[in-house]
């Protein structure tokens, strides 16, 4: 009969398969690696590139030798600019934008005028985090010793690197063309800075 019940039994050992073919049963291996931890999703990161920024940014306005500010002001605003507006974290640079956007760079014509324009920045970041307030009696005391290159390094590793989100891909590419400019006019400008 052509539609009639198939009299063929279906096994696990004959399943569709040639009569000489049988799949390999092995006992489970015992796992031998520990385990992570699953990451808690509501703990925040920390914010690695956060500090090496602020310090590069402190660090060239105190850096910068009085005899050339005004030769590279207008160059080392828009790069300070550039940094802030590009930051890792988007929320974060749409605020340093619209703190930046706020100010009258025209105005800034003096190494101490920057160096108390990003004072007054990074303390409003700080209230904003509810992080406790930098006292201006310590800000040449930390920065004035700081060594230019080793700064300006640090910075470009961590402003390079990336933060493997989907959606920040383009930002990450982007930063990196940013570093290459920077990497270019710190070592055309180095001279400027002690």
């Amino acid at each position: 009969m052509m539609f009639g019940r198939s009299t063929r039994r279906i096994t696990t050992d004959n399943a569709f398969m040639p009569m000489s073919f049988k799949i390999p049963i092995r006992p489970p291996e015992p796992i031998t690696r520990t385990l992570e931890p699953i990451p808690d999703p509501t703990q925040k990161k920390p914010m690695v590139w956060g500090e090496p920024t602020w310090f590069f940014l402190h660090a060239i306005a105190h850096k910068v030798k009085d005899e050339s500010f005004n030769k590279i002001r207008l160059d080392l605003l828009k790069n300070i600019y550039t940094v802030c507006c590009n930051l890792p974290c988007p929320t974060c640079s749409q605020h340093a934008k619209q703190h930046l956007d706020s100010i009258n760079f025209n105005a800034i014509n003096t190494k101490e005028q920057l160096k108390l324009m990003l004072f007054t920045f990074h303390n409003s970041v700080n209230a904003r985090k509810s992080v406790p307030m930098f006292p201006v009696e310590q800000l040449d005391e930390k920065y004035s010793m700081a060594i230019t290159s080793k700064i300006f390094n640090n910075f470009i590793v961590h402003f390079n690197d990336t933060y493997r989100s989907p959606g920040m891909i383009a930002d990450d590419l982007y930063r990196k063309q940013i570093s290459k400019g920077l990497i270019e006019w710190f070592r055309n400008n180095s001279m400027h800075f002690d």
